[in-house]
């Protein structure tokens, strides 16, 4: 019995196989709505580094502040900036870790690259922009559109940030 089990397998990943059911024949749709670009950045912390509280944190800071550059994601629609995030991070091999914020209803970024909230500084942490506008909302609320442009960047002080929000 055990020899026609592995006859029967090797048969199978030598000729190939395949299961039939609803939909046999047809190629899966990848069908997308649109295409963004979502860069990770940390200019400004590598510009500042002497405001790096841990040392040991230098080795995650590129020389030119660009940990990511430009990857496109193809969305579907009703994804947000932060499924973008998150599923460039996964696909390029950039740590990111999260939290549900209770109060705004929306995932927080607390450290994206290795760099957390605070590590510059008590006002430094992650920010992000859509085609150069900073939206007043949490990153899991705002709706992609056909090439926007985000760019998630560590700042050292948030206070001086250009406030354009005009989302």
């Amino acid at each position: 019995m055990t020899a026609v089990v592995v006859a029967a397998f090797l048969i199978a990943a030598f000729v190939g196989f395949s299961i039939l059911g609803p939909g046999a024949g047809k190629k899966a749709e990848n069908k997308t709505d649109g295409a963004v670009t979502v860069t990770v950045e940390c200019k400004d912390l590598a510009d500042h580094m002497e405001k790096l509280k841990k040392p040991s944190l230098k080795k995650y800071i590129p020389e030119d502040g660009v940990i990511l550059d430009a990857a496109e994601y193809r969305f579907k629609k009703g994804e947000t900036v932060y499924d973008a995030l998150e599923a460039v991070c996964m696909r390029e091999d950039v740590q990111l870790e999260t939290s549900e914020d209770a109060v705004y209803k929306s995932r927080y970024i607390e450290g994206l690259g290795y760099l957390y909230e605070k590590d510059a500084g008590r006002n430094s942490g992650w920010i992000y922009t859509v085609n150069g506008k900073s939206p007043s909302y949490g990153a899991s609320k705002v709706k992609l559109a056909d090439k926007d442009e985000i760019v998630w960047h560590y700042t050292v002080d948030y206070e001086k940030e250009d406030d354009d929000a005009g989302m």
